[in-house]
C-alpha cells in the first residue's frame, strides 16, 4: 500500500498498519524490504501481525535511503529508528 502501510487479510477479518511518517528518499527495494522483513520476523517466531507490522517499519526505514541492496536497513535500524 506504499505511504498507506500495510493490510493483512485472514479468515477472522483484516488488520491495517499504518506506516509511520518518513521523508521518502527513493522507494526502489521498499517492497524486498517488506518482504524479507517479514519472512525474517517470522522465522524468528514473531506473529504474522507483528512480523508485518514490524515489516512496514523496515520498508519505511529503507524508502528513507537511496539504492537498493546496500540501502536496506538492518535490524538494529529498524528498532533504533522507531524505538518508543
Amino acid at each position: 500500500l506504499g505511504v498507506r502501510g500495510g493490510l493483512l487479510s485472514q479468515d477472522n477479518g483484516y488488520r491495517e498498519f499504518t506506516a509511520p511518517a518518513v521523508s521518502v528518499r527513493d522507494s526502489t527495494g521498499a517492497g524486498d524490504c517488506f518482504n524479507g522483513a517479514l519472512a525474517a520476523e517470522l522465522a524468528h517466531g514473531a506473529s504474522l501481525p507483528d512480523a508485518c507490522a514490524f515489516a512496514v517499519q523496515a520498508a519505511s526505514c529503507k524508502v528513507e535511503r537511496a539504492g537498493a541492496a546496500l540501502a536496506m536497513p538492518t535490524r538494529a535500524d529498524i528498532r533504533i529508528r522507531f524505538a518508543g
